[in-house]
């Protein structure tokens, strides 16, 4: 034992005697040094200069992105757990061109994805499930505004074969109607909006729309109206405090207001004040404010217009002759304007443009034509402000 400490000892002095700078000298011991005390942790591979896990990349901030490929490779760019990732290939693999970005020069952008749609020729851009031509004999049925377009070989019920000026093949809403959004819906504003519940159904207006409910949710109570039948309201709460007010049926509206004070309600929503004197656009009539009526409205506060008129809220006025550019009509008896689509000019209802804002491109999705302020990946934009600009699908040619 004592002789193998000896051993020992004699071994760390020699060893420390070849690190002494006058005998190694400065470089060569700041060698030795790095390769006898090697660093405790190893550092990630993709800091070294090769970056070992991305076959053929040159450059990398970590192991997902490459920053830069070596100069027989080309990036590509990946999607995977929705996190982009970036890999270096000799050339770009099918389904994916060949593009540039601000980040690279060169880059593989996927631009076609697999359709799985039955009997479709050719699927929309990054909706496999989506069909935009249907094969030949079958028919493009898109039953929901913003649902996917499928083909089928019979129109359901409700719905009626029909046939576009391009010979493209369609299942048209026969009734039009708005059942298909609104279960138990008895009258329909249009065909995704619903008016009026059937007899034994309430209205309730929550944060995704309308529905039509047997019982109304907790913290509401039953009400009727002539216009949207039996709904659910909030119940009314008694008033505690509203300035200059004498008697009040709830928290917030004041039912007749003390002497010298004028009753005010701007709007059929809007609460009940108590003013001193009626603003402009109010005539004094007893203890309350009259709105002056406008013209074509039928009541105080406009809330329907008179023969002949639309209702519309534009330009502060409720009350048209013709509706605005960007809206259009609904109704027969009660005529009204309702807005079209975003940087639509000419509408014949809410979910189809006819004619785009100018500066603006038009797209068709499905059986649906929108606009837009640029065209979507994946899609080309042709047309001047003149004749019109639309966005058309890029045709992806693959290599011979």
């Amino acid at each position: 034992m004592l002789l193998f400490q000896i051993t020992v000892s004699f071994f760390i002095a020699e060893l420390s005697c070849l690190r002494h700078p006058i005998v190694y000298g400065k470089e060569n011991l700041k060698t030795s040094l790095e390769k006898a005390d090697p660093p405790k942790h190893r550092e990630k591979r993709w800091l070294w200069g090769g970056c070992g896990f991305i076959p053929g990349c040159e450059q990398c901030n970590d192991g997902l992105i490459c920053k830069k490929c070596r100069p027989v490779f080309t990036p590509v760019e990946y999607e995977r757990n929705k996190k982009k990732i970036i890999r270096c290939s000799r050339s770009c693999p099918p389904g994916y061109n060949l593009t540039s970005t601000r980040e690279y020069p060169k880059i593989c952008i996927r631009t076609q994805f697999g359709c799985s749609a039955r009997h479709c020729e050719d699927c929309q851009s990054h909706n496999p499930v989506s069909c935009a031509n249907c094969s030949q004999g079958y028919y493009s049925l898109q039953k929901r505004v913003m649902g996917n377009v499928k083909c089928v070989k019979k129109c359901p019920n409700g719905f009626t074969p029909n046939v576009n000026t391009d010979g493209k093949m369609i299942c048209k809403d026969s009734q039009s109607k708005c059942q298909s959004f609104v279960p138990n819906c008895a009258s329909c504003l249009d065909s995704v909006r619903c008016r009026k519940c059937k007899s034994d159904l309430h209205v309730f207006f929550n944060k995704s729309g309308m529905a039509c409910v047997q019982n109304c949710p907790k913290g509401f109570v039953p009400a009727d109206s002539n216009y949207f039948g039996k709904y659910c309201k909030r119940p009314l709460v008694e008033c505690r405090l509203v300035s200059n007010c004498e008697r009040c049926p709830d928290k917030i509206n004041c039912r007749r207001c003390e002497p010298r004070f004028y009753k005010l309600k701007t709007n059929p929503l809007s609460r009940a004040k108590c003013v001193s004197s009626c603003p402009p656009g109010f005539n004094r009539r007893g203890r309350r404010c009259q709105r002056i009526k406008e013209d074509g409205c039928s009541d105080e506060y406009c809330l329907a217009c008179k023969e002949g008129w639309y209702r519309v809220n534009y330009n502060k006025r409720h009350c048209q002759r013709k509706c605005p550019k960007g809206f259009y009509t609904l109704g027969k008896k009660q005529k009204f304007c309702l807005r079209c689509l975003a940087r639509c000019e000419e509408c014949t209802n809410g979910f189809d443009c006819s004619k785009c804002d100018p500066g603006t491109f038009k797209l068709v999705q499905g059986l649906h034509t929108s606009c837009m302020t640029s065209c979507p990946f994946g899609y080309t934009s042709h047309g001047n402000n003149k004749t019109g600009r639309v966005c058309t699908l890029k045709r992806i040619t693959r290599p011979s």
